[in-house]
């Protein structure tokens, strides 16, 4: 699953375009009064105005996988890393992952990803516009993380990333990219900040064409064949 383009909501739109366009120097594709939109490596990321003040979401950024350690430095003299239990470097032995999160202006719980079995190393020291890979997570929360994950199993044909699914929790795709679906209200990891209902429109590439307008929530999930 690789993602193309993301929209999200956002009711700090200004601020947001100083942190990805002024200090990430994120290449700016366009922008407007509303919006502005950015290239974060091979996925397009548009925010647009919104009046919802709790606006905000998980996603991931990809990085190669030897800057884990100096992508950590550089986000940590921007901000301070989320820290849970005394930690801010979390290790997943299950997925073979290296994580840093943080907030962004909005409150959006963002993450540096290394997928250590992603043979994407690169030199030099680390700079966003070159080593933010993709996007690679987007948080989606539902009210029924079962049935939702059936949806997506049976008309995406994507499955669950190496088994992580569960009542409340459930990362389906790959490697290259994981819709994180999540029960409303349960916190995103590692900070105790409950998933709230935002809009989501994601474009990505897939096994298989599909379309699907989530019911009774704010969420387009629009997948073409690779």
């Amino acid at each position: 699953m690789r993602f193309t383009h993301l929209e999200l909501a956002t009711h700090k739109l200004k601020e947001l375009r100083s942190f990805y366009i002024d200090t990430f120097r994120l290449p700016l594709v366009e922008e407007d009064a509303k919006s502005f939109t950015f290239d974060a490596g091979a996925t397009r990321v548009t925010f647009r105005v919104t009046e919802q003040a709790d606006s905000v979401y998980h996603f991931a950024f990809t990085i190669p996988r030897n800057k884990f350690e100096a992508a950590y430095a550089w986000i940590s003299a921007l901000t301070e890393p989320i820290t849970q239990n005394g930690q801010n470097r979390f290790l997943f032995g299950s997925w073979n992952n290296s994580s840093v999160y943080f907030y962004d202006p909005a409150g959006n719980n963002v993450e540096f990803i290394a997928l250590h079995d992603l043979e994407n190393d690169a030199p030099g020291a680390f700079e966003p516009a070159r080593d933010l890979l993709r996007v690679s997570e987007i948080g989606l929360p539902v009210h029924s993380v079962p049935a939702e994950v059936e949806v997506l199993k049976r008309d995406f044909a994507q499955s669950a990333f190496r088994g992580s699914e569960g009542p409340q929790f459930a990362a389906i795709g790959d490697l290259d990219g994981r819709l994180i679906v999540v029960e409303i209200g349960r916190s995103w990891y590692p900070t105790e900040v409950g998933a709230v209902v935002a809009p989501v429109t994601v474009r990505m590439r897939g096994p298989r064409q599909a379309h699907q307008q989530i019911e009774g929530l704010p969420y387009v999930l629009e997948q073409v064949s690779e």
